[in-house]
């Protein structure tokens, strides 16, 4: 006859999230089940499993955000640029105004 044994991981993400892992290995013959020290080979192979997948969960997780983040720092940028004042952006206008009619009086 076959066994099957199974865990579940519940990781804390914090407010209220948690992540739960489910691992089940089936098709264990009786006498690998009854020996205790094949059967904690397999809770520490389904525990390190569970962490690999949370560890892995975690690195994308980190990826998404700072993504997210360099959108935003970006967006805020261009939102700062559009943001100068009338008297900046008539300052800077007039600038470049002279400065393009001081090369064409040059060139004639």
């Amino acid at each position: 006859m076959e066994q099957t044994i199974g865990m579940e991981r519940l990781y804390k993400l914090g407010d209220f999230k948690n992540l739960k892992f489910i691992d089940t290995i089936s098709g264990i013959q009786d006498e690998y089940i009854l020996n205790d020290e094949f059967q904690d080979m397999l809770r520490v192979l389904q525990l390190v499993r569970a962490d690999k997948y949370y560890l892995k969960y975690v690195k994308l997780f980190d990826d998404v955000v700072q993504k997210v983040i360099d959108k935003v720092m970006t967006i805020e940028e261009a939102i700062d640029l559009l943001n100068i004042s009338e008297t900046e952006l008539t300052k800077a206008l007039t600038h470049v105004l002279k400065n393009n009619l001081k090369s064409i009086v040059q060139k004639e």
